[in-house]
């Protein structure tokens, strides 16, 4: 019985195996061969965008894509802390399985919302409208805010232990330097794309850097891809025999 478990086990490791180093291989190639050149496009779109002060911008046609970079004045304070817009996201925690006493619990963060009202960016002087959206890519070096939370197990975050159902907030204050890309509204203001928390010079090396980024994450896949196929077959074959 016991050999038949294990002749059960070792084929379900190279089963494992055989199924997760296709799929990492072709995820490394969608990477490399689509993200990658879709967001080397999109950064050179946006160098392409002259920045725009207040009165291009409402010389602007609707439907015209705009940069602009400003400082959030006279907002209203949300909620929670100083923020004037921000992310919540949530700390979920996932246990090792009981069979790998040598892993330890892993984090990772889930959004559970978005709060980007209408905010004023002052820009040259002048107030920019930026209309609230419900869904807001945004980046940079946002201001973070931690509240613990209370469940029983812990993943480390940040070089600390953090409870299961902790609150993440990230976004931004008054007087935060922004850069904002988005389009123009068809009344008046900008409907945002994206925030960035910088000036555009920043905001142009944070695209190419993601564009890198990417790429190595696509690498690393195809190279990993056959050490798993390896390794997975090689662990069924010469691994240790369950008792």
């Amino acid at each position: 019985m016991n050999m038949l478990s294990n002749l059960r086990g070792r084929l379900g490791s190279i089963g494992c195996a055989l199924a997760a180093a296709p799929l990492l291989f072709l995820c490394g190639l969608f990477i490399i061969f689509i993200l990658v050149p879709q967001q080397k496009v999109e950064a050179l779109r946006i160098e392409r965008i002259p920045l725009m002060d207040a009165d291009q911008v409402a010389a602007a046609e609707a439907g015209d894509d705009l940069l602009i970079t400003g400082r959030l004045e006279n907002n209203a304070v949300l909620d929670t802390g100083e923020f004037v817009a921000y992310q919540l996201d949530i700390w979920d925690v996932r246990m090792p399985s009981s069979d790998d006493s040598d892993s330890k619990p892993t984090g990772s963060w889930s959004t559970e919302m978005q709060v980007f009202p209408d905010l004023n960016l002052d820009v040259g002087g002048q107030v920019v409208l930026i209309l609230g959206k419900e869904r807001v890519k945004h980046g940079g070096a946002l201001h973070e805010m931690i509240v613990e939370g209370t469940g029983a197990s812990k993943a480390r975050y940040d070089g600390n232990w953090l409870r299961e159902g902790s609150q993440r907030y990230q976004g931004f204050y008054n007087g935060d330097l922004v850069t904002v890309l988005g389009v123009k509204a068809a009344s008046s203001g900008l409907i945002p794309d994206q925030f960035f928390a910088g000036d555009r010079v920043a905001f142009e090396q944070d695209q190419h850097d993601q564009a890198k980024n990417l790429l190595y994450a696509g690498i690393a896949m195809l190279v990993f891809g056959p050490v798993v196929l390896v390794g997975g077959v090689l662990s069924a074959i010469f691994g240790k025999r369950q008792r």
